[in-house]
Protein backbone atom coordinates (compact mmCIF):
# COMPACT_ATOMS: atom_id res chain seq x y z
CA UNK A 1 0.00 0.00 0.00
CA UNK A 2 1.69 3.51 -0.84
CA UNK A 3 1.85 5.78 1.97
CA UNK A 4 -0.74 8.74 1.10
CA UNK A 5 -0.13 12.32 2.36
CA UNK A 6 -2.43 14.84 3.54
CA UNK A 7 -3.19 18.28 2.60
CA UNK A 8 -2.70 19.71 5.58
CA UNK A 9 1.20 17.92 5.50
CA UNK A 10 1.76 19.51 1.75
CA UNK A 11 0.76 22.71 2.99
CA UNK A 12 2.73 22.92 6.08
CA UNK A 13 5.77 21.90 4.19
CA UNK A 14 4.80 24.85 1.52
CA UNK A 15 4.82 26.86 3.94
CA UNK A 16 8.09 26.37 5.49
CA UNK A 17 9.95 26.22 2.36
CA UNK A 18 8.34 29.65 1.00
CA UNK A 19 8.32 31.70 4.22
CA UNK A 20 4.31 31.18 4.13
CA UNK A 21 2.16 32.43 7.35
CA UNK A 22 -1.00 32.81 8.70
CA UNK A 23 -2.09 36.59 8.59
CA UNK A 24 -0.31 39.37 7.63
CA UNK A 25 3.07 39.13 6.42
CA UNK A 26 5.50 39.65 9.19
CA UNK A 27 8.44 42.76 8.22
CA UNK A 28 11.18 42.50 10.38
CA UNK A 29 13.12 45.79 11.33
CA UNK A 30 17.10 45.89 12.07
CA UNK A 31 18.29 49.44 13.25
CA UNK A 32 21.68 50.43 14.52
CA UNK A 33 19.58 51.69 17.99
CA UNK A 34 23.13 52.19 19.89
CA UNK A 35 26.86 53.10 18.58
CA UNK A 36 27.96 55.63 15.75
CA UNK A 37 24.93 55.49 13.83
CA UNK A 38 22.42 55.47 16.92
CA UNK A 39 20.97 58.70 16.39
CA UNK A 40 20.06 57.51 12.66
CA UNK A 41 18.72 54.51 14.10
CA UNK A 42 16.48 56.60 16.63
CA UNK A 43 14.76 58.68 14.09
CA UNK A 44 13.74 56.18 11.72
CA UNK A 45 12.37 53.88 14.45
CA UNK A 46 10.20 57.09 15.18
CA UNK A 47 9.08 56.73 11.69
CA UNK A 48 8.67 53.10 12.01
CA UNK A 49 6.44 53.62 14.96
CA UNK A 50 4.40 56.17 13.67
CA UNK A 51 3.60 54.35 10.24
CA UNK A 52 2.57 51.24 12.22
CA UNK A 53 0.45 53.31 14.41
CA UNK A 54 -1.10 55.13 11.13
CA UNK A 55 -1.57 51.59 9.42
CA UNK A 56 -3.37 50.26 12.39
CA UNK A 57 -6.06 52.83 12.80
CA UNK A 58 -7.15 52.11 9.54
CA UNK A 59 -7.52 49.01 10.47
CA UNK A 60 -6.47 45.05 9.40
CA UNK A 61 -3.71 46.28 8.03
CA UNK A 62 -1.52 43.75 5.50
CA UNK A 63 1.67 43.67 7.57
CA UNK A 64 2.51 43.25 10.83
CA UNK A 65 5.85 44.84 12.15
CA UNK A 66 8.06 42.49 14.62
CA UNK A 67 10.35 44.08 16.95
CA UNK A 68 13.49 46.18 16.21
CA UNK A 69 16.74 44.24 16.37
CA UNK A 70 19.48 46.48 17.49
CA UNK A 71 22.59 46.24 15.05
CA UNK A 72 24.51 48.47 17.57
CA UNK A 73 26.39 49.88 14.46
CA UNK A 74 28.18 46.81 13.61
CA UNK A 75 28.09 45.67 10.51
CA UNK A 76 28.35 42.19 10.61
CA UNK A 77 26.12 42.01 13.95
CA UNK A 78 23.18 43.85 11.51
CA UNK A 79 24.36 40.88 8.95
CA UNK A 80 23.33 38.28 12.15
CA UNK A 81 20.31 40.19 12.71
CA UNK A 82 18.92 39.80 9.47
CA UNK A 83 19.55 35.73 9.36
CA UNK A 84 17.53 35.76 12.74
CA UNK A 85 14.57 37.76 11.66
CA UNK A 86 14.16 36.01 8.30
CA UNK A 87 14.43 32.49 10.35
CA UNK A 88 12.08 33.75 12.98
CA UNK A 89 9.69 33.89 10.20
CA UNK A 90 10.07 37.82 8.61
CA UNK A 91 9.27 37.91 4.66
CA UNK A 92 10.73 40.79 4.06
CA UNK A 93 12.85 43.50 7.05
CA UNK A 94 13.46 47.06 7.00
CA UNK A 95 17.10 47.92 7.60
CA UNK A 96 20.28 48.62 6.37
CA UNK A 97 20.40 52.42 6.58
CA UNK A 98 24.53 52.23 6.15
CA UNK A 99 26.71 51.17 2.83
CA UNK A 100 28.52 49.30 5.34
CA UNK A 101 25.82 47.02 7.17
CA UNK A 102 23.78 46.97 3.74
CA UNK A 103 27.23 45.66 2.23
CA UNK A 104 27.39 42.63 4.77
CA UNK A 105 23.08 42.56 4.82
CA UNK A 106 22.47 41.79 1.22
CA UNK A 107 24.80 37.91 1.00
CA UNK A 108 21.93 36.94 4.03
CA UNK A 109 19.08 38.57 1.63
CA UNK A 110 20.19 37.00 -1.27
CA UNK A 111 20.81 33.19 0.54
CA UNK A 112 17.64 33.53 2.17
CA UNK A 113 15.70 35.51 -1.50
CA UNK A 114 13.95 37.49 0.98
CA UNK A 115 13.61 41.32 0.48
CA UNK A 116 15.59 44.28 1.98
CA UNK A 117 14.25 47.62 2.81
CA UNK A 118 16.42 49.95 2.96
CA UNK A 119 15.01 53.37 3.65
CA UNK A 120 18.19 55.86 3.23
CA UNK A 121 20.65 53.54 0.85
CA UNK A 122 22.35 55.72 -1.74
CA UNK A 123 25.02 53.62 -3.35
CA UNK A 124 24.11 52.32 -6.40
CA UNK A 125 26.41 49.43 -6.76
CA UNK A 126 25.05 47.81 -3.65
CA UNK A 127 22.10 48.06 -5.63
CA UNK A 128 22.72 46.53 -8.72
CA UNK A 129 24.26 43.55 -7.40
CA UNK A 130 21.22 42.13 -5.43
CA UNK A 131 17.53 41.12 -6.43
CA UNK A 132 16.79 41.49 -2.76
CA UNK A 133 17.79 44.93 -2.27
CA UNK A 134 15.55 47.87 -2.45
CA UNK A 135 16.20 51.66 -1.42
CA UNK A 136 13.86 54.51 -1.24
CA UNK A 137 16.77 57.51 -0.72
CA UNK A 138 17.99 59.07 -4.40
CA UNK A 139 21.19 57.84 -5.34
CA UNK A 140 24.99 59.15 -5.16
CA UNK A 141 25.05 59.80 -8.22
CA UNK A 142 21.69 61.53 -8.75
CA UNK A 143 22.88 63.87 -5.64
CA UNK A 144 26.16 64.27 -7.94
CA UNK A 145 24.17 65.11 -10.81
CA UNK A 146 21.73 67.49 -8.86
CA UNK A 147 24.74 69.50 -7.33
CA UNK A 148 26.47 69.70 -10.75
CA UNK A 149 23.78 70.99 -12.50
CA UNK A 150 22.63 73.61 -9.86
CA UNK A 151 26.57 74.95 -9.74
CA UNK A 152 27.06 75.28 -13.07
CA UNK A 153 23.40 76.97 -13.42
CA UNK A 154 22.32 78.67 -10.48
CA UNK A 155 25.76 79.49 -9.00
CA UNK A 156 27.67 79.92 -12.13
CA UNK A 157 30.57 77.78 -10.87
CA UNK A 158 32.98 76.76 -13.72
CA UNK A 159 35.72 75.08 -11.89
CA UNK A 160 35.35 72.73 -8.82
CA UNK A 161 37.26 70.08 -6.77
CA UNK A 162 35.71 66.96 -4.61
CA UNK A 163 37.45 66.07 -1.31
CA UNK A 164 36.23 62.94 0.39
CA UNK A 165 36.90 61.12 3.05
CA UNK A 166 39.30 58.27 3.25
CA UNK A 167 36.94 55.38 2.78
CA UNK A 168 34.05 56.75 1.65
CA UNK A 169 32.64 55.29 -1.92
CA UNK A 170 32.34 58.41 -3.86
CA UNK A 171 32.95 56.94 -7.11
CA UNK A 172 28.82 57.50 -7.74
CA UNK A 173 28.87 61.25 -6.97
CA UNK A 174 31.60 62.20 -8.25
CA UNK A 175 30.59 60.53 -11.84
CA UNK A 176 27.21 62.39 -11.74
CA UNK A 177 28.68 65.52 -10.11
CA UNK A 178 31.55 65.85 -13.22
CA UNK A 179 28.75 65.29 -15.93
CA UNK A 180 26.12 67.93 -14.94
CA UNK A 181 29.05 69.89 -15.00
CA UNK A 182 31.27 69.43 -17.55
CA UNK A 183 27.89 69.31 -19.89
CA UNK A 184 27.28 72.78 -18.81
CA UNK A 185 30.73 73.97 -19.59
CA UNK A 186 32.59 73.34 -15.97
CA UNK A 187 35.66 71.52 -15.03
CA UNK A 188 36.21 69.24 -12.23
CA UNK A 189 40.15 69.63 -11.33
CA UNK A 190 40.90 67.18 -8.77
CA UNK A 191 39.68 64.88 -7.00
CA UNK A 192 41.45 63.94 -3.67
CA UNK A 193 40.84 61.17 -0.72
CA UNK A 194 41.55 63.03 2.65
CA UNK A 195 42.90 60.21 5.31
CA UNK A 196 41.31 61.29 9.02
CA UNK A 197 43.78 63.36 10.68
CA UNK A 198 45.20 64.67 7.56
CA UNK A 199 42.86 67.00 6.01
CA UNK A 200 44.93 70.20 6.84
CA UNK A 201 48.02 69.53 3.92
CA UNK A 202 45.41 68.18 1.26
CA UNK A 203 43.14 71.61 1.90
CA UNK A 204 45.36 73.22 1.48
CA UNK A 205 47.05 71.99 -1.95
CA UNK A 206 43.32 72.10 -3.28
CA UNK A 207 42.49 75.68 -2.37
CA UNK A 208 46.12 76.02 -4.48
CA UNK A 209 44.03 75.36 -7.53
CA UNK A 210 41.70 78.38 -6.70
CA UNK A 211 38.39 76.27 -7.67
CA UNK A 212 34.91 77.83 -8.00
CA UNK A 213 33.15 75.09 -5.58
CA UNK A 214 34.23 72.41 -3.11
CA UNK A 215 32.80 69.50 -3.22
CA UNK A 216 33.02 67.38 0.21
CA UNK A 217 31.88 63.92 0.71
CA UNK A 218 32.23 61.84 4.09
CA UNK A 219 30.22 60.21 7.19
CA UNK A 220 30.00 62.02 10.67
CA UNK A 221 32.98 62.98 11.95
CA UNK A 222 35.37 62.35 9.05
CA UNK A 223 33.17 65.01 6.77
CA UNK A 224 33.19 67.65 10.01
CA UNK A 225 37.00 67.27 9.91
CA UNK A 226 37.22 68.21 6.11
CA UNK A 227 34.75 71.06 6.21
CA UNK A 228 35.91 72.50 10.07
CA UNK A 229 39.54 72.76 8.15
CA UNK A 230 38.23 74.22 4.62
CA UNK A 231 36.58 76.84 6.84
CA UNK A 232 39.77 77.23 8.99
CA UNK A 233 41.80 77.75 6.10
CA UNK A 234 39.52 80.43 4.54
CA UNK A 235 37.77 79.43 1.70
CA UNK A 236 35.40 81.70 -0.17
CA UNK A 237 34.05 79.73 -3.27
CA UNK A 238 30.86 77.66 -2.52
CA UNK A 239 30.93 74.81 -0.69
CA UNK A 240 28.68 71.70 -1.84
CA UNK A 241 27.88 68.29 0.25
CA UNK A 242 25.66 65.23 0.57
CA UNK A 243 22.39 64.97 2.83
CA UNK A 244 25.66 62.65 5.12
CA UNK A 245 25.88 66.54 6.87
CA UNK A 246 22.49 66.47 7.90
CA UNK A 247 22.74 63.45 9.86
CA UNK A 248 21.28 64.38 13.47
CA UNK A 249 23.35 66.17 15.04
CA UNK A 250 25.61 66.99 13.03
CA UNK A 251 24.84 70.23 11.79
CA UNK A 252 24.24 71.28 15.25
CA UNK A 253 27.55 69.78 16.47
CA UNK A 254 29.53 71.71 13.30
CA UNK A 255 27.62 75.29 14.02
CA UNK A 256 28.77 78.02 12.48
CA UNK A 257 31.22 76.09 10.06
CA UNK A 258 28.03 74.18 8.89
CA UNK A 259 25.89 77.66 7.54
CA UNK A 260 25.85 78.68 4.12
CA UNK A 261 27.18 75.27 2.79
CA UNK A 262 24.83 73.48 0.23
CA UNK A 263 23.66 70.35 0.15
CA UNK A 264 21.85 67.59 -1.75
CA UNK A 265 18.98 66.18 0.42
CA UNK A 266 15.89 64.45 -0.16
CA UNK A 267 12.59 66.57 -0.60
CA UNK A 268 11.28 66.89 2.73
CA UNK A 269 8.49 70.37 2.64
CA UNK A 270 8.18 70.33 6.42
CA UNK A 271 8.57 73.70 8.51
CA UNK A 272 12.13 72.48 9.86
CA UNK A 273 13.67 71.29 7.15
CA UNK A 274 12.73 73.37 4.03
CA UNK A 275 12.02 76.92 6.18
CA UNK A 276 8.50 77.18 4.79
CA UNK A 277 4.91 75.96 5.10
CA UNK A 278 3.65 72.40 5.19
CA UNK A 279 2.18 71.88 1.43
CA UNK A 280 -1.04 69.75 1.34
CA UNK A 281 -0.46 66.34 1.20
CA UNK A 282 0.71 62.93 2.66
CA UNK A 283 4.20 65.20 3.90
CA UNK A 284 1.20 67.50 5.64
CA UNK A 285 -0.61 64.84 7.57
CA UNK A 286 3.17 63.13 8.24
CA UNK A 287 4.39 66.32 10.11
CA UNK A 288 1.82 67.36 11.66
CA UNK A 289 1.06 63.89 13.74
CA UNK A 290 4.89 63.93 13.76
CA UNK A 291 4.99 66.88 15.88
CA UNK A 292 1.97 65.70 17.73
CA UNK A 293 3.59 62.43 18.68
CA UNK A 294 7.14 63.40 19.27
CA UNK A 295 7.29 67.36 20.03
CA UNK A 296 9.76 67.96 16.88
CA UNK A 297 9.70 68.31 13.11
CA UNK A 298 10.33 65.26 11.63
CA UNK A 299 14.03 64.58 9.97
CA UNK A 300 14.81 62.88 6.16
CA UNK A 301 15.29 59.68 7.80
CA UNK A 302 11.97 59.85 9.55
CA UNK A 303 10.08 60.55 6.66
CA UNK A 304 12.23 57.39 5.06
CA UNK A 305 11.65 55.50 7.18
CA UNK A 306 7.78 55.97 7.33
CA UNK A 307 7.55 55.90 3.71
CA UNK A 308 9.48 52.19 3.69
CA UNK A 309 6.35 50.73 6.14
CA UNK A 310 4.05 52.41 3.88
CA UNK A 311 4.97 51.03 0.96
CA UNK A 312 5.65 47.47 2.43
CA UNK A 313 1.85 47.47 3.46
CA UNK A 314 0.53 49.07 0.24
CA UNK A 315 2.86 45.65 -1.72
CA UNK A 316 1.65 43.35 -0.09
CA UNK A 317 -2.37 44.66 -0.04
CA UNK A 318 -4.34 41.99 -0.64
CA UNK A 319 -1.54 39.49 -1.20
CA UNK A 320 -0.70 36.02 0.34
CA UNK A 321 2.29 36.05 2.83
CA UNK A 322 4.64 34.77 0.73
CA UNK A 323 8.36 36.35 0.32
CA UNK A 324 7.93 35.76 -3.64
CA UNK A 325 4.65 37.83 -3.29
CA UNK A 326 6.46 40.70 -1.51
CA UNK A 327 8.92 41.12 -4.45
CA UNK A 328 6.27 40.80 -7.07
CA UNK A 329 4.27 44.03 -4.56
CA UNK A 330 6.97 46.50 -4.57
CA UNK A 331 7.26 45.56 -8.76
CA UNK A 332 3.73 45.59 -9.46
CA UNK A 333 1.72 47.95 -7.12
CA UNK A 334 4.36 50.74 -6.10
CA UNK A 335 3.56 52.72 -9.23
CA UNK A 336 3.81 56.61 -8.42
CA UNK A 337 3.08 55.78 -4.95
CA UNK A 338 2.35 58.95 -2.76
CA UNK A 339 5.22 59.05 -0.11
CA UNK A 340 5.89 62.21 2.11
CA UNK A 341 9.37 62.08 0.38
CA UNK A 342 7.61 62.27 -3.11
CA UNK A 343 6.29 59.72 -5.46
CA UNK A 344 7.59 56.04 -5.58
CA UNK A 345 8.11 53.60 -7.92
CA UNK A 346 11.41 51.11 -7.97
CA UNK A 347 13.33 50.85 -11.52
CA UNK A 348 14.92 47.47 -12.19
CA UNK A 349 17.75 47.86 -9.70
CA UNK A 350 15.68 48.09 -6.60
CA UNK A 351 16.14 52.24 -6.66
CA UNK A 352 13.84 54.85 -6.97
CA UNK A 353 13.68 57.28 -9.80
CA UNK A 354 13.74 60.74 -7.25
CA UNK A 355 16.33 63.68 -7.36
CA UNK A 356 17.35 65.15 -4.05
CA UNK A 357 16.83 69.19 -4.10
CA UNK A 358 19.23 71.63 -2.90
CA UNK A 359 19.55 73.03 0.77
CA UNK A 360 20.83 75.58 2.49
CA UNK A 361 21.97 75.28 5.78
CA UNK A 362 21.01 79.03 7.38
CA UNK A 363 22.20 81.16 10.35
CA UNK A 364 20.22 79.50 12.30
CA UNK A 365 21.56 76.14 11.52
CA UNK A 366 18.17 75.09 10.10
CA UNK A 367 17.67 74.13 6.19
CA UNK A 368 15.89 76.37 3.22
CA UNK A 369 15.48 75.04 -0.29
CA UNK A 370 18.35 77.57 -1.98
CA UNK A 371 15.91 77.58 -4.75
CA UNK A 372 13.47 79.22 -2.75
CA UNK A 373 15.96 81.46 -1.00
CA UNK A 374 16.95 82.38 -4.81
CA UNK A 375 13.63 83.63 -6.16
CA UNK A 376 13.38 85.64 -3.10
CA UNK A 377 16.51 87.58 -3.56
CA UNK A 378 15.50 87.67 -7.58
CA UNK A 379 11.88 89.01 -6.09
CA UNK A 380 13.94 91.73 -3.45
CA UNK A 381 15.60 93.18 -6.25
CA UNK A 382 13.17 93.51 -8.43
CA UNK A 383 10.96 95.49 -6.11
CA UNK A 384 13.99 97.44 -5.16
CA UNK A 385 14.55 97.91 -9.10
CA UNK A 386 11.04 99.02 -9.24
CA UNK A 387 10.99 101.51 -6.04
CA UNK A 388 14.28 103.41 -8.46
CA UNK A 389 12.46 103.67 -11.46
CA UNK A 390 9.26 104.65 -9.72
CA UNK A 391 11.21 107.51 -8.09
CA UNK A 392 12.97 108.37 -11.19
CA UNK A 393 9.33 109.19 -12.41
CA UNK A 394 8.77 111.29 -9.94
CA UNK A 395 12.00 113.36 -10.22
CA UNK A 396 10.73 113.41 -13.84
CA UNK A 397 7.35 114.78 -13.10
CA UNK A 398 8.41 117.38 -10.60
CA UNK A 399 6.55 115.19 -8.24
CA UNK A 400 9.10 114.19 -5.47
CA UNK A 401 7.65 112.04 -2.40
CA UNK A 402 8.07 113.19 0.71
CA UNK A 403 9.83 111.43 3.73
CA UNK A 404 6.02 110.65 5.08
CA UNK A 405 4.74 109.79 1.47
CA UNK A 406 2.62 112.99 0.82
CA UNK A 407 3.74 114.85 -2.69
Amino acid sequence: MRPTIRLTTLLVLFAALTGCQNGPAKIGVVLPLTGEHAAYGEASQKGIDLAWEVLQEKGSPSIEILATVDSASDPQAAAAALEGAYDGGALAVIGGLTAPETALMTPVAEQYERVLLSPSLTDNVLLAGSRQVYSLAPSDRAAGSTLGGFAARDLKVRTAALLAAEGYAAADLEAGFRAALENLGGEVLAVTEVPAGGAATLVSETMALKPDALVLAGENGKLGEILREVRSQGYKGKILTTRALTAPGNVETLGKAAVGVLVAQTVLSAPASAGEATTDGPMAEFAERYQAKYGEAPDVLAAEAYDAVMVMAAAMNGRHPLASEVREGLRDEIKNFPGVTGEIQFNDKGGVGKYPRVYSVSADLSLRDHSKLLEEERERIRLKKKELEDRLRNLGSGSIPSAGGSP
